[in-house]
């Protein structure tokens, strides 16, 4: 995704107001609709999907995912003709287990968002840059979206923000054209420097995984794609191949376990239980629980309305519900058994 560093600032066209949970006109007695669904779902053993929330899309788009929440980058531009100008936008945190906003705030100040961390996990502090020229890093509190801390890192080159526990890393694309740059980190806590052989700092900067073809012959790990990691299965697709190839790599060896044909709007992602396959089938999504490494169905898990999955944080899954004659679609969580 080389030379992409504003395309998380674009990513959202045609900004409204942060997305407005299903049912909050309910909440005059006491609960939301998304709540009282929550509620009851823990209360249920499900051997189907059960949905907990929904909310309107635009403004909640997952940007950056944590262990229990995500942000959403709410940038957008607009265009007449030639001339386009982009709008500073604030960041907002989702709450996955309600879909409730927790906060919202521009620790970028009047600028736009240039690139951030796709995860944070269970970090305290991602990693967002910003600024004149996107030189400008800001350490920013998960829990409020308070900034912590500002440095200019003056890298002159493409990467991707990285956060891990600790550290926050800018690490360089590469090029078959040209050498990597050395990968950077800064401290968490106050954005100092941190030595490359610092252990959060080699976490943070953990290196592109080697894969092995069937035949011996090394992948292309700049094509590599990866839709979902369990245990020590990385499953994903090559654009050096096709997108219609789907391909499971031993995470320990980094060796080719299969390859496959990839169905029509076919993806997988990974819970904490496993692989989760969807398959669409009209306007639902057809859920089925698959083994890694043989890709043979485990489990039937039902079916949930939607034209796509979009996330997987904490214990909720969340899929994209469009509406007829509606452009902006619903963003949906369900708990999946």
């Amino acid at each position: 995704m080389r030379g992409r560093r504003r395309g998380v600032a674009a990513g959202l066209a045609g900004l409204a107001p942060a997305g407005v949970l299903s049912g909050c006109a309910e909440q005059s007695r006491g609960q939301s609709t998304a709540t009282a669904s929550a509620a009851a779902a823990a209360q249920t053993t499900a051997t189907e999907p059960v949905k907990l929330w929904e909310r309107r899309e635009l403004g909640a788009a997952v940007s950056s995912q944590g262990a229990n929440s995500w942000i959403s980058v709410t940038d957008w531009s607009t265009g007449i003709s030639r001339a386009r100008q982009t709008h500073p936008g604030p960041l907002v945190a989702y709450a996955a287990a309600s879909g409730e906003q927790l906060w919202s705030a521009s620790p970028q100040g009047d600028n736009v968002v240039c690139s951030m961390s796709k995860h944070f996990g269970g970090a305290s502090v991602i990693g967002v840059v910003g600024g004149d020229g996107c030189r400008t890093l800001f350490g920013v509190d998960v829990a409020t979206g308070q900034r912590l801390w500002s440095v200019t890192h003056g890298r002159s080159q493409d990467y991707s923000v990285r956060t891990e526990t600790g550290a926050i890393a800018l690490v360089d694309f590469g090029s078959p054209s040209r050498p990597d740059e050395p990968s950077v980190c800064f401290a968490s806590d106050d954005g100092s420097p941190l030595p490359a052989t610092s252990a959060a700092c080699a976490a943070a900067t953990e290196p592109k995984p080697r894969l092995v073809r069937a035949d011996g012959s090394p992948a292309d790990v700049d094509s590599y794609f990866e839709l979902a990691r369990h245990g020590t299965v990385r499953i994903g697709w090559l654009s050096s191949e096709s997108e219609s190839q789907l391909f499971a790599f031993d995470t320990t060896s980094g060796k080719e376990i299969w390859q496959r044909s990839r169905l029509n709007g076919e993806t997988v992602f990974a819970d904490g239980r496993g692989f989760v396959r969807v398959l669409p089938d009209g306007d639902l999504l057809n859920l089925t629980r698959v083994d890694g490494r043989t890709w043979a169905t485990s489990a039937e898990l039902g079916s949930v309305q939607g034209s796509g999955f979009v996330a997987h944080v904490g214990d909720v899954s969340m899929f994209l519900r469009p509406e007829p004659n509606w452009h902006n679609p619903w963003l949906t969580g369900y708990r999946i058994p």
